[in-house]
Formats: structure tokens, C-alpha cells, sequence
């Protein structure tokens, strides 16, 4: 299948494979206003971790997600011979209730081809139309561009095409197009994604998940660099972030499927090669270690930062929250106009986006929150967004000039999840993919952040 998006003045074409990381992918850059292509096979998988429900949520699409998939349902063991009473009941990842940071922390279930429904209907919406039976053959980089040769299928007939593009994101599979032209031992313009950037046994339900996380951690990067708001240089740390995370996750699945394959047939082993680590969540899944994250919380030797790289998957969070991790939810935000206080509250997670940085500022302090504000001024318009966010006893009379919106955290998630003081100020960046990029005490650390992202 292939996307064209004839209505965005910008010509940038990005040539893709079309599993739901890529619909994922394409759904960013439309919402970034960039003209794309996509074409494809189709392949098969079906668990949502937490972490891809909030990637969903991210992009607007969780509510049509949640509505058309279900729980992960717990499997039954059986006595033999005869296999009629049963053993034991057993879930593969135990489920948990919700709390406030973690809304969605269990996993669901939703067939791939229903997955692609949601994001080809929500792809339309930004005048983004599927074209099936196009396929890439073959690539060539060249200085500033990337040629893509297709050929689109029409019952016997079959039509050959050429497309110039400034970038190419393959993620196509192991045996994909993209890996096979590249070698995968490449510098250049094309990037690799999904089942083309890691090949492990799907054990676990990890290969769909991670996929997800690299569409969007590349995405909103992509975006930037190519509307001329952020150097290339950025695109360096798509790597730098992800592929930790990946070779962790492909040392967890390896193991796992030794522990599945090696289980016993009676006893316990039988059932406990069955049962899952929370980690396979993902909420550990952290870039503590990153080039462009800021924390002064937490200032790291050379020595601590190759110490996180080896805990890219599971954050140890008993010394609270750092710039690199997901960023929590915070329910009871309740919002701030003329001066009053408003009955009805909100979350964080209905105020992030993708297609912007979130800047949270917690803080009762006026002229801090002025100096954080006023330093918002000089980034990019409508690619950043301001909160602040007041402590539960503040007075209502509390007014700010130049924030897009403010609250009173009445329950005092966010103060509590975000390591915020309600006599101190706090600020924080949450990226568009959901990461905490910055984690400062005012102008002077958000400036720094922004200047590891946008040029200027």
C-alpha cells in the first residue's frame, strides 16, 4: 500500500513499510504536516503493552483502541490423563488495578488488520489515503535524497514508479526491501524501524511493542529536522536512545524463550514457563543515558551513564523520577480561569500530544514561573506548549500571563509523580513521544534542553 498527502505545501516523501508501526509513524508525520509515502506487506501480531497504549494515547487513537480490543484472558491448565479437571489457571502477566500514574497498566488484545483499520481511518482524517498493491523493489542514496523504485500492483498489470525523497524509513522486516539493500551497516538518509532493526523470537510480545516505540521516538525527531526547526544532528540520537533498549529487549525474549522452551511438563515448571515479568509492561524502559536529556536532580559521571545503559528496560525509580523516563499521569488537574478554581479536573495524559513539547511548570513562585515563561517565548510556536500547575492549597487568585493553561493539582499526583516541591519550583519537558526530557528548577535548565533540540 502506498500514502499520498497532496494537500501539504512541503514536498518531503518518505517511502515505508505498512504494519502498525508505520501507520504509527505516518500518523506523527501528518500530524507534522510533512508529505509521505508508504508501501507494503502485511505480517501479523496482536499484544499492546502499556506502553504502546500510551503511545496511542499520544496520537489520539486510545479510545477506538480500547473499544475494539479485549483483556488478555488467563489460560487454564488441565490434569492428564484425561484433561478434563483442571490444574491450575494462569496469567501470563499477572493484572494489576490502575493507579494514577499508570492508567492503562494492563495489556490488551487487538488483531493487526483491526489495529491498521483504526490508523488508516485516523491517517484520513489528515487527508492521508492508503493505496494498496504498491511495493518497494530496490533504493539508491544519493547526496541530499534517496530514490525509491516501486511497482504498483493492478490485477495482471503492474506499473512501475521512481520517487525522489529526502528520507526513507524501512521497516519492512527482517527479510524485508530496505535491510537487504542497506547491508544494515549504513550511514546516509534511510533508517531502519520495527522488525528491520531487531530480530528476536516473539515470545514475550515484545516485537510489535518495541516497534512502536521506535516509530515514535524517530517520528517526532524526523519532523523537526525536516521542517528546519532542529539540526540533523538530532536524528543521531534515534539510535543512541533505542538500540540499549533493543538489545535489552532481545537478551529478555532470548531468555524467556529458553525458560518457555526448557519448562518442565510436570509440577510447577510447566506453568511457570508461562508466567511473565512485569517488565514486559515496558514502564522501565528508560534513555536515563541520553545526550539530549537534561536532569539536575540527578547530574551522572560518564561512569553512571554506561552504569544506566545497562538498565534500559527496568528504571530503578526508588530515588524518584529522571529526565529519560516516561513520563506518569496525574489525574485531579483542576483547571484555573479568571482567578477561580474549576469544579472539574483533567489528567496529564489528555494534555500531551505529539506533534509538542509539554512544558510543566510546578511552582506557586510568580517570578519564576515568569522567567520559565518568558524563555518559552523565543522557541518555536505551536511546538511547545505551557502548563503550570500550582500546588493543591493555592489560593484561586492566582493569575499567570503567558501560560496556554493553568491548575491547581488538587489530589497532588503531579507534584508527587514529577519529584515537584510545593515550596520550590520544578520544571518539566515532556517530549512528544512521551519522555521526560528535562527535569530542571527553572529558565536556565529548560533553555539548556531546547538548545540540544531546535537550531538557534
Amino acid at each position: 500500500m502506498f500514502f499520498r498527502i497532496d494537500a501539504f505545501a512541503q514536498r518531503l516523501e518518505l517511502a515505508l513499510q505498512a504494519l502498525p508501526w508505520h501507520f504509527l509513524w505516518c500518523s506523527m508525520a501528518c500530524k507534522f504536516g510533512l508529505l509521505i509515502g508508504i508501501s507494503s506487506f502485511i505480517l501479523d501480531s496482536a499484544a499492546l503493552a502499556y506502553k504502546t497504549l500510551e503511545a496511542w494515547n499520544l496520537l489520539g487513537v486510545l479510545p477506538d483502541v480500547l473499544s475494539r480490543s479485549i483483556e488478555i484472558l488467563p489460560m487454564r491448565f488441565y490434569k492428564l490423563p484425561g484433561g478434563v479437571e483442571p490444574a491450575r489457571t494462569v496469567h501470563l502477566i499477572p493484572p494489576e488495578d490502575p493507579t494514577p500514574d499508570t492508567p492503562y497498566i494492563n495489556a490488551r488484545l487487538l488483531g493487526q488488520a483491526k489495529t491498521e483499520q483504526i490508523l488508516r481511518e485516523h491517517l484520513a482524517k489528515y487527508g492521508c489515503h492508503v493505496e494498496r498493491g504498491t511495493e518497494l523493489l530496490s533504493l539508491e542514496q544519493n547526496d541530499g535524497h534517496v530514490v525509491a523504485h516501486l511497482v504498483k500492483h493492478s490485477g495482471d498489470e503492474e506499473v512501475n514508479e521512481s520517487v525522489v525523497s529526502r528520507w526513507l524509513v524501512g521497516t519492512d522486516g527482517a527479510r524485508g526491501t530496505v535491510r537487504k539493500q542497506l547491508g544494515l551497516t549504513f550511514l546516509g538518509r534511510v533508517f531502519v524501524a520495527g522488525d528491520a532493526a531487531h530480530v528476536h523470537s516473539p515470545t514475550g510480545g515484545q516485537g510489535m511493542n518495541s516497534s512502536v516505540q521506535d516509530a515514535i521516538n524517530l517520528g517526532w525527531k524526523l519532523a523537526l529536522v525536516e521542517r528546519g526547526l532542529a539540526p540533523e544532528s538530532l536524528l543521531d540520537t534515534y539510535t543512541e536512545e533505542r538500540l540499549p533498549v533493543i538489545a535489552h529487549m532481545l537478551k529478555q525474549t532470548t531468555d524467556l524463550f529458553q525458560s518457555t522452551r526448557n519448562a518442565t511438563a510436570s509440577g510447577d515448571g510447566a506453568f511457570q514457563g508461562w508466567t511473565r515479568s512485569r517488565d514486559l509492561k515496558m514502564l522501565g524502559v528508560n534513555y536515563r543515558w541520553s545526550s539530549i536529556v537534561i536532569d539536575e536532580g540527578h547530574p551522572q559521571e560518564a561512569s553512571e551513564k554506561d552504569k544506566q545503559l545497562l538498565d534500559a528496560y527496568g528504571a530503578d525509580t526508588r530515588d524518584g523520577l529522571h529526565a529519560g523516563d516516561r513520563a506518569p499521569d496525574a489525574p485531579g488537574l483542576a483547571l484555573v480561569e479568571a482567578g477561580n478554581v474549576g469544579s472539574e479536573t483533567t489528567s496529564l495524559f489528555r494534555i500531551f500530544s505529539s506533534t509538542r513539547h509539554t512544558v510543566l511548570v510546578f511552582s506557586s513562585d510568580g517570578a519564576q514561573i515568569a522567567a520559565v515563561l518568558e524563555a518559552t517565548k523565543k522557541l518555536p510556536p505551536r511546538l511547545i506548549h505551557t502548563v503550570v500547575i500550582y500546588p493543591r492549597d493555592s489560593s484561586p487568585s492566582l493569575a499567570v500571563s503567558g501560560a496556554d493553561i493553568v491548575y491547581v493539582d488538587r489530589d497532588g499526583y503531579g507534584f508527587s509523580g514529577y519529584g515537584a516541591s510545593p515550596d520550590g519550583t520544578t520544571v518539566s519537558v515532556v517530549r512528544p513521544d512521551g519522555i521526560v526530557g528535562a527535569l530542571v528548577s527553572g529558565a536556565t535548565g529548560l533553555k539548556a534542553y531546547f538548545r540540544n533540540v531546535f537550531l538557534g
